[in-house]
């Protein structure tokens, strides 16, 4: 779907009068690449990393775009990393970190590891994509609407502690991987990606260095004057959290007690 979706919007863009195209892919386009700089000229020339369909079917429809750019047709291509729940707790319980945020309030348990987690609140990456979409500058550019700053799975965790008080003990991935493999039951919403995880996790202890350029997009997003700029991330992991205890998808967050004066 992602591929042929793709095909067939570019034809109807490139049909009679041509139209300005504006394709969201996705920085999952560089699959599992181990390098540490992935830039917004960088298009994975080499399919490296493509091990998964979701991230091989974004490659293709990139492609695509690509091509349609060299042959004369304007467009401008936008990669989100990952899309979190709105500023106000909006958000879908499929989603591939309400999954593991669900995983690891529960157990009280996440992980110590050193890859960048870049989280975008799904209204701001919808507002900033309109914004520039309506920028001059914006045509034939690739922007990374990734994080600005670098953060980990641990920031994000501590950060919820501070905020909502939930407790967290911060191990390995790989002992993380097991404590999944033992307790994660078929109810779990993450239960359909634990053999994605088990396959992957050496993959992903690979990219600890692994970091995107987004230098474009703060560049474009500075001329914007609708642009929102990238929230704290108590505020990004708030949204999440809100969602969570919405859906009854994780436990009360423990009492705290209150000092004497």
């Amino acid at each position: 779907m992602n591929v042929t979706a793709t095909l067939a919007l570019l034809e109807l863009a490139a049909f009679a009068n041509p139209k300005w195209f504006h394709y969201v892919s996705t920085t999952f386009m560089f699959g599992f690449v181990a390098r540490q700089a992935c830039g917004e000229l960088d298009c994975n020339a080499e399919m490296e990393g493509l091990n998964f369909g979701y991230s091989q079917s974004k490659w293709v429809a990139e492609q695509l775009v690509l091509e349609a750019m060299s042959r004369g047709l304007s467009a401008t291509i936008y990669r989100p990393s990952l899309i979190s729940a709105s500023r106000t707790g909006r958000y879908a319980k499929g989603d591939l970190m309400a999954r593991i945020f669900a995983y690891m309030i529960r157990h009280q348990l996440s992980i110590d590891a050193l890859n960048q987690l870049s989280l975008l609140p799904v209204d701001v990456c919808a507002n900033n994509i309109v914004s520039l979409s309506q920028l001059p500058l914006s045509e034939g550019r690739t922007f990374h609407l990734t994080a600005d700053s670098y953060y980990t799975m641990q920031d994000a965790c501590t950060a919820i502690s501070a905020v909502h008080g939930y407790p967290f003990e911060f191990i390995a991935l790989e002992p993380f991987i097991e404590h999944m493999n033992a307790h994660c039951t078929r109810q779990d919403l993450l239960f359909p990606l634990m053999a994605f995880f088990n396959q992957n996790f050496r993959r992903i202890l690979a990219m600890r260095d692994k970091r995107y350029d987004n230098h474009n997009y703060r560049e474009a997003r500075a001329c914007a004057a609708a642009a929102m700029p990238e929230p704290p991330l108590d505020t990004i992991v708030s949204g999440i959290v809100d969602f969570l205890q919405a859906e009854h998808l994780v436990p009360a967050p423990p009492v705290r007690s209150v000092s004497a004066i």
